[in-house]
C-alpha cells in the first residue's frame, strides 16, 4: 500500500503544494495584494499550518485510539530521549526536550500523515563527537570564550545546521 492509495481507502485528499516562487506567478501583479487581504491571509494560513484544515474533519471515534497510542509513544520517547542526550554528551534532561518539542510542532506544522519525527542515534553520537572535540569534558572556555556549557556548543551548532538548511532548501 502507497500514500496514494491508503489516502483514497481513507478519504484523504492531499493537495500538492505549489512553491512559493510560482505562487506570485499564478496569483499575476497583484499577489501581494490578495495575500494581504484577510483571504488571503486565511488560504496562506490553512497552506501553511495543516492543523488548521484537518482538526475540522477530525472522527471523535480515533480519539481513544490516539490518545493510547500517544501515551505508548510517550513511554517509549523518555528512556530514549534520556538515552539519546548522553551519546550527544548532554545530561539527560536534554534528551527529555528532543523527544517532546519536536514531533508537537510537526502536530500543529507537519504535512506527513506517516512520518516518524524525532532524535536519531548516529545524530546524538556526531553531536557528541562535534561537541567533545570542541569542547572536551572539564573545560569551560573555547578560544578565548569562557564560561561555556556543552548545551552551549550543542546550541550553536544545532542553530547553524538549521541556518544552512534553509539557506540551501530557499525558505
Amino acid at each position: 500500500m502507497n500514500q496514494a492509495k491508503f489516502d483514497h481507502e481513507n478519504g484523504l485528499r492531499c493537495e500538492e503544494e505549489v512553491p512559493l516562487w510560482q505562487q506570485g506567478l499564478e496569483l499575476g501583479k497583484d499577489w501581494a495584494k490578495s495575500l494581504c487581504s484577510t483571504r488571503g491571509l486565511i488560504k496562506t494560513a490553512k497552506r501553511r499550518i495543516p492543523i488548521t484544515s484537518w482538526a475540522r474533519k477530525y472522527r471523535v471515534k480515533n480519539l481513544m485510539a490516539d490518545i493510547i497510542a500517544g501515551v505508548t509513544v510517550g513511554i517509549y520517547n523518555v528512556p530514549q530521549g534520556m538515552a539519546y542526550s548522553v551519546l550527544a554528551s548532554l545530561p539527560p534532561v536534554y534528551g527529555l526536550y528532543a523527544s517532546f518539542f519536536p514531533p508537537l510542532i510537526y502536530a500543529i506544522l507537519g504535512t506527513g500523515f506517516h512520518t516518524s519525527i524525532g532524535v536519531f542515534s548516529i545524530t546524538c553520537m556526531m553531536i557528541g563527537h562535534a561537541r567533545t572535540s570542541l569542547l572536551p569534558d572539564g573545560h569551560t572556555s573555547y578560544e578565548g570564550i569562557d564560561n561555556l556549557k556543552p548545551v552551549d556548543i550543542v546550541a550553536a551548532l544545532s542553530f547553524t545546521t538549521g541556518v544552512l538548511q534553509v539557506d540551501i532548501w530557499g525558505f
